[in-house]
Parts: structure tokens; C-alpha cells; sequence
């Protein structure tokens, strides 16, 4: 297949340098003593947040209740917590309940 032919949007990395990148984050992470809680706003990808994390993050940061969803159900570390980077906005409050359970 040709990258032309791709459905857009689609989501094309360099799983070499993605994995290497991911790496050093959380490298970077232990060595500063932080806690690491990487933003999916762009890649939007359960796949990549396991990579993003490799189960060593507290969780993934979010920008939307759809994305919380997401991540909460297939790309979030065992144990870790699915955070929006921003308060829920009035629409989203009946939804944000569910996400919890």
C-alpha cells in the first residue's frame, strides 16, 4: 500500500525512533525523580500509550472525555490513571462517571 492510498487520517510513525524517544522519557523521568504522565492529544493511540508508558507511568493525560474513554479502556498502564489536561467542560460531566467505573 502507498501512503496515498492511506484512509486519512491515519497515524504513520518510525517505530524505531518512536520506541527509542519513549525510552529516554522515561529514562529522563527516573532520573529527575518525576512522575510520568504522558499527553496522547496527538497520537490518540492506545498502542502508542502502552509504548509511551511501557507500565512505568502513573497514566496518560487527555484533552477530551471521548479520549479518557479510550485510554481508559485500552492504553493506559495497569493501575494508572486516565487525567484530562483541562476541567470538563458542563457537557461532559454526566459522561465522566462512567469513565471512573
Amino acid at each position: 500500500m502507498l501512503v496515498n492510498d492511506l484512509p486519512t487520517p491515519s497515524l504513520l510513525l518510525d517505530l524505531d525512533r518512536l520506541e527509542r524517544n519513549c525510552d529516554r522519557m522515561i529514562r529522563r523521568a527516573a532520573e529527575l525523580g518525576v512522575r510520568l504522565r504522558p499527553h496522547m492529544k496527538t497520537a490518540k493511540s492506545a498502542d502508542v500509550g502502552r509504548l509511551a508508558t511501557r507500565e512505568r507511568a502513573v497514566g496518560v493525560t487527555v484533552s477530551t472525555l471521548a479520549e479518557a474513554e479510550h485510554f481508559a479502556r485500552d492504553g493506559c498502564p495497569r493501575g494508572g490513571r486516565v487525567g484530562q489536561g483541562h476541567g470538563v467542560v458542563a457537557g461532559g460531566i454526566g459522561a465522566a462517571p462512567a469513565i471512573v467505573e
